[in-house]
């Protein structure tokens, strides 16, 4: 390497940061705009009839993929009848990747309802916030599933309560399969990947640091193995059930679980 050569590196490599510096500064502008474009749609739309709510979600969603480069290939085909949609839990981009697929009312914990411009917006799409601190009010986010359901709005829940690095499936909370017993609709297993497992987000990593970082990729590339839906069996328990979902994800994350 010539004396020029290994003099204008460190100018090349400060103009490579300053390009990836401005690509994430500018999809996150954009994605702020999309997320107050689709508040402002939901308080026209969320009365119109059931699922428009959900609709709008899914749309301002799709555009949200797009503007981060997302590229989900979905293995399976997702029902055309109300389901209750759960999947392994790694990242909040998980609901992204998801509805952008298949519109549905989403359950999320209570903490993202307090989240600047991604909270407000959220509420008024729709999305059903549950503090599992709570019995009463896991019972009232529960209810509004159920009714959801029985007006033909599927529902999408992530029964881990909590995410992972990927290397596992922790236990699956039972309440959401009750409410699919309960409104008679099927349960659709969703085993859910990256390309770049450092995507996850865990361990208590904070938000705007992991953002910026997802933001400066050049793409993201994600899997969705959509499994057959699953009904519970005559006189299942909510927690056999949800035992059952568990194993059937799990099956389809072969090689990508490990101790």
């Amino acid at each position: 390497m010539s004396g020029e050569t290994a003099a204008a590196l460190p100018g090349l490599a400060g103009a490579v940061n300053v390009a990836v510096g401005a690509r994430a500064t500018a999809r996150i502008a954009r994605a702020a705009l999309t997320s107050l474009s689709a508040l402002g749609e939901a308080r026209i739309v969320g009365h119109y009839y059931p699922g428009a709510q959900a609709h709008s979600l899914a749309q301002a969603l799709r555009e949200l993929c797009a503007i981060h480069a997302i590229e989900v290939d979905v293995r399976g085909m997702f029902p055309d009848r109300p389901c209750v949609l759960v999947a392994n839990h790694l990242s909040y981009l998980d609901p992204l990747v998801i509805l952008a697929q298949k519109p549905a009312a989403p359950v999320a914990k209570a903490e993202v309802a307090g989240w600047p411009m991604i909270g407000p917006a959220a509420r008024a799409l729709g999305v059903n916030f549950v503090d599992r601190a709570s019995i009463p009010r896991r019972a009232v986010t529960l209810r509004r599933a159920i009714t959801a359901l029985r007006a033909g709005v599927s529902v999408l829940n992530f029964p881990e309560g909590t995410t992972t690095r990927g290397n596992r499936i922790l236990p699956f909370h039972r309440g959401i399969f009750g409410a699919a017993i309960l409104a008679e609709v099927p349960v659709v297993p969703i085993a859910l990947t990256y390309e770049d497992r450092d995507l996850a987000w865990t361990d208590n990593a904070t938000f705007l640091p992991h953002y910026w970082r997802f933001s400066t990729l050049p793409r993201v590339r994600a899997r969705l193995v959509v499994r057959s839906p699953m009904w519970a069996r005559p006189t299942e328990e909510p927690a056999d059930f949800a035992a059952r979902v568990r194993a059937a994800i799990a099956l389809s994350l072969d090689g990508h679980l490990r101790a």
